[in-house]
């Protein structure tokens, strides 16, 4: 190997005193490229409609979809083996990016076979095109970044993030602003993921001393790594087809147009999920210690995470239904108006989602990630026996009706495995008196916000209400004593000391 195992050296040194800065480098740029896509995508609906919106939207679903079988889990493989073995960085990193290069040239051929014999009109399957040029190179840039993750610096990572993001949003509203053809949004894509392919590649060879080798290519390294990502594959196909199989199913059934009406919707409550997802991961640490010191002390941690996700989730739910024609008047304008109930049927189903954030990383905590993998499966294969039954009839609704009831389902799965954990049932834990209080007092006061929103839905501006609505909700918590300032600093300190 021609790389310096001083230098390897003195980046894991780095890498172990400022980990706890990169990590929040990682987040903040996180934070950033979520509300940069927000916006990015609004600006979008509300230049290009809702029929051009619901093309732009299957284009890329229908790329992602097959991503799966490029990355198949390789990546998470890489960063544990990067983690254990630093000497064979440079193999493994040869060996998975060869590997998907085949991979994406075989996906591609197959992209083109099963647009073509979908029979889409000429438009959109040359979208399908450009947006499989996204879909290669965000599976080529993941692959460096896990080399990164590996060796414990998530610092050029978040600067790749915001780099690429700004530069899309960049080009992209040049692209909109011009009133360009539509698959030049992709090209934007292209670009930036380009920019990041080179970014990556050029951070690792420099402070890394780190670049493929074609020679270095082993069928014999590659059929192990595949072996070994086979538990990591399940969970990335369920997940994928679990996410996106909704858009192909309405657009292959129906219209662009219910596509985009739906998306708009799904969009609002997909670019929420980051909050659940914030606090899963400050909670699985702490789930994993307790699982093995204390089932008593995990059982405490696991009801204060899902109670305060609760008081989270429900004034969010309830804003969002009472004010739903105005969120989506205001956000995407008259054309969206058919999402206004789609908003409503979506954010019933957004509970059981923010909940699901923790149950998963919990069963994961408690080695159980068959059973997360199960779930997911069942998830996956319930949304499809749901859309093709309901979209056909009912169109959009019907699509948002499944998104609905099927995190429902995993939901009550997911209670059905946690209450073999513990000798305890869940249904017991939660009839304790002070948590029944809790999710009492959460109701009421969520209940008393709803009357003053729907009072003043139309005397105030909508976001002002609902800036008012959350300090109105969250006073009556506190002098319900639903939660207290105690409450929230001891279950931080106890995150915080693992």
């Amino acid at each position: 190997m021609d790389f310096k195992l001083l230098n390897f050296s003195k980046l894991q040194v780095i890498s172990m005193k400022t980990i706890t800065q990169n990590t929040t480098y990682l987040m903040f740029a996180s934070i950033i490229q979520k509300i940069l896509t927000f916006g990015y995508f609004i600006f979008i609906a509300r230049i290009i409609g809702d029929i051009n919106l619901g093309k732009y939207v299957f284009a890329l679903s229908f790329t992602v979809i097959f991503s799966v079988f490029i990355d198949l889990g390789l990546n998470q493989v890489l960063i544990r083996e990067v983690a254990k073995c630093k000497e064979k960085i440079i193999t493994y990193l040869s060996n998975i990016f060869i590997f998907k290069i085949l991979a994406s040239a075989i996906c591609f051929l197959i992209i083109i076979l099963v647009i073509n014999l979908l029979n889409y009109p000429l438009e959109t399957k040359i979208l399908v095109y450009w947006a499989s040029g996204t879909m290669i190179l965000d599976c080529l840039n993941s692959t460096f970044y896990a080399i990164w993750r590996g060796l414990q610096n998530l610092k050029y990572e978040a600067i790749g993030i915001i780099v690429y993001q700004v530069l899309v949003v960049l080009l992209g509203s040049i692209v909109l602003l011009l009133r360009l053809p539509l698959y030049c949004l992709f090209l934007a894509l292209i670009l930036g993921g380009l920019a990041n392919f080179l970014f990556v590649l050029i951070s690792l060879r420099k402070n890394a001393l780190i670049f493929p080798k074609i020679i270095l290519f082993d069928k014999k390294i590659i059929f192990w790594l595949l072996k070994v990502t086979i538990p990591f594959s399940f969970v990335i196909i369920f997940s994928r087809i679990l996410s996106y199989s909704d858009i192909i199913l309405l657009s292959t059934l129906t219209n662009d147009r219910n596509v985009g009406i739906y998306s708009a919707a799904f969009k609002l409550t997909f670019a929420l999920q980051f909050i659940p997802g914030i606090f899963a991961a400050s909670l699985f640490p702490a789930f994993s210690n307790y699982f093995i010191s204390s089932k008593e002390k995990l059982i405490y941690i696991f009801e204060k995470a899902a109670i305060y996700l609760i008081f989270i989730i429900l004034p969010i739910s309830v804003i969002s239904i009472i004010l739903s024609d105005k969120i989506i008047l205001g956000i995407y304008g008259i054309e969206f108006a058919n999402s206004i109930l789609v908003l409503k049927i979506l954010m019933i189903g957004l509970f059981f989602i923010f909940l699901s954030y923790i149950i998963i990383p919990f069963l994961n905590a408690c080695n159980k990630e068959v059973i997360s993998t199960f779930i997911l499966g069942i998830g996956m294969f319930v949304s499809i026996i749901l859309n093709l039954i309901f979209i056909p009839i009912h169109g959009y609704i019907g699509a948002a009706w499944t998104a609905t009831i099927v995190p429902m389902i995993m939901f009550c799965l997911s209670l059905f495995w946690i209450n073999k954990i513990f000798s305890e049932s869940i249904e017991s834990i939660l009839k304790r008196k002070e948590l029944i209080k809790k999710i009492l007092k959460s109701v009421f006061s969520v209940t008393v916000m709803g009357l003053f929103i729907f009072y003043l839905k139309s005397m105030i501006l909508w976001f002002v209400l609902i800036f008012l609505g959350f300090i109105f909700y969250f006073i009556i918590l506190f002098l319900t004593k639903a939660i207290t300032q105690n409450e929230i600093k001891m279950i931080l300190e106890r995150i915080k000391k693992h």
